[in-house]
């Protein structure tokens, strides 16, 4: 499968006749799908790979319910983008990486900014686990 292009990136386009004076442009996806509009295509590109992304469901109250684990640089900045508004304040984005189990818990601030709390599923077990031993 062909990389999945970013906005930044040209796709391919074909001019096609319609008529005398109508051209119509098209913009082609890695699956080869046409679209007659860039950001469509962009968008469609996007759910491609968001699709293709490694995720579980684990409702977990307070640490979020979807879990997802990015298998190279490219997806996990893909993630974190779409996981987090720019507006909004977020704790723990920058310590995942690559390969690990992670998850957003969005608090809603009403009138004021959200946060965004990104849990690592590692320290969230090895946390645990600190908790019980120091139970017995």
């Amino acid at each position: 499968m062909k990389e999945i292009r970013t906005q930044e990136e040209d796709f391919t386009y074909r001019k096609v006749k319609t008529g005398k004076l109508n051209t119509v442009v098209t913009y082609e996806t890695v699956d080869g799908k046409t679209f007659s509009d860039k950001p469509t295509a962009i968008r469609h590109e996007f759910q491609l790979r968001y699709n293709s992304i490694e995720k579980i469901e684990i409702d977990i109250p307070e640490f979020g319910w979807q879990w997802f684990k990015a298998k190279d640089e490219e997806e996990l900045s893909m993630l974190k983008q779409s996981l987090h508004d720019p507006y909004d304040t977020e704790h723990g984005m920058d310590k995942i990486k690559v390969g690990e189990w992670f998850s957003v818990y969005h608090e809603d601030g009403g009138d004021y900014r959200s946060v965004d709390y990104f849990y690592i599923l590692q320290d969230l077990k090895e946390a645990f686990e600190n908790a019980l031993e120091k139970l017995k």
